[in-house]
């Protein structure tokens, strides 16, 4: 049934010849470039994971400016706010000084014009009851 003959040994050396010759044309080849797909996924992979970290740290860090930069316009809109109000105390503190110069120097030249008019009326009524004094005595 099963002889051990030349041709077995030229069928298997045929077929190890078969085998070099499939692994050099085409297994290898074939091999080659499954690893170079397979390297070119995880490199693609290990760079978007890159990329994913680094737009993390890019996003922290633009998070990180702008409460920074939020942070800075509150206190300059809060140092310009105080300041405003400190100006605008300010001129209203003058101006009341200035309104009660005013009210002071119009009260004193009310106050004399009163002494001016009280004194013509006293003058005038002094003068009118001296002449009517005078026409009584004249009549009688």
């Amino acid at each position: 049934m099963f002889e051990f003959n030349a041709t077995l040994i030229v069928a298997i050396v045929s077929f190890v010849v078969f085998m070099i010759i499939m692994n050099n044309i085409f297994y290898r080849p074939i091999l080659n470039i499954i690893k170079k797909r397979e390297q070119y996924v995880d490199s693609n992979y290990s760079e978007a994971d890159n990329n994913i970290k680094k737009s993390q740290e890019l996003q922290a860090k633009r998070e990180s400016a702008i409460s920074n930069k939020k942070l800075e316009c509150r206190q300059k809109i809060e140092s310009t706010i105080d300041q405003a109000q400190k100006i605008s105390i300010q001129k209203t503190n003058e101006q009341r000084e200035i309104n009660k110069q005013e009210i002071q120097s119009k009260k004193e030249i009310l106050y004399k014009e009163k002494q001016n008019l009280q004194l013509d009326i006293n003058n005038n009524v002094v003068k009118d009851l001296a002449d009517t004094i005078s026409d009584k005595i004249i009549k009688i």
